[in-house]
């Protein structure tokens, strides 16, 4: 945790201050239940990027399509493990020398959050609409699965702290393992073809482009 919320946190049990209080990266919600107030607290090394508000909607929108039954989030544990590269050595070294390319899907994550009715089309435009965002997007996609500490204080002592990930976790597990999934059935067709893949990023021999590319877009992704 944040070394300036935590000692926020120290200083109202140290006052005998009953709370509760949620703790994100670099901020936290705290509820005081005396005085039925709320307020929010940042940390001063905290940074707020332009386009960060991505984190908070998607977050939103997610819990919104689950509700309406938009979006139907799989079960994953917390701890799934994600995986993001694949590395055919035997046909890495046949490479060496030959000519290649770097077949990159454009918006990977913030497309199959789309394709999976995670976000819907309008927050889809809204995330592509500043090309500078390209980091936001895939913190927002992060975003919901971030850890949240939840903190209870009464009477000068802390009653309950514990650390999870947010409820909203699967659903970028999901994405991840779709793109997983995507990547490694690729492969599986151009097993000659693709040498190595890192994410969303396809490390192809030169013969091999027209046809790698035509399939990216057959299924709906943009490259460059």
């Amino acid at each position: 945790m944040d070394i300036h919320l935590r000692n926020k946190i120290d200083e109202l049990v140290s006052r005998n201050v009953d709370f509760s209080a949620k703790v994100y990266t670099g901020r936290m919600n705290v509820f005081f239940p005396r005085i039925n107030k709320k307020t929010r607290w940042y940390s001063p090394d905290a940074s707020i990027k332009a386009g960060s508000h991505l984190n908070k909607m998607v977050i939103e929108k997610c819990n919104k399509r689950i509700a309406d039954g938009s979006y139907v989030m799989p079960k994953y544990e917390e701890n799934h493990p994600c995986r993001y590269i694949y590395y055919n050595k035997d046909l890495a070294e046949l490479m060496i020398d030959v000519p290649g390319y770097a077949v990159d899907i454009n918006s990977c994550y913030w497309t199959t959050a789309l394709k999976l009715g995670i976000i819907d089309q309008d927050l889809y435009e809204l995330g592509l609409s500043k090309e500078e965002w390209k980091t936001i997007r895939n913190s927002a996609i992060g975003s919901l699965g971030a850890f949240v500490t939840y903190i209870e204080a009464k009477e000068g002592k802390i009653i309950s702290d514990k650390t999870s990930r947010r409820p909203t976790h699967p659903a970028r597990t999901h994405v991840i393992e779709t793109v997983w999934n995507l990547a490694l059935d690729m492969y599986k067709k151009f097993p000659k073809g693709i040498f190595m893949f890192l994410t969303d990023c396809f490390f192809i021999r030169s013969d091999y482009y027209n046809e790698v590319t035509q399939e990216l877009e057959r299924i709906g992704y943009k490259y460059k």
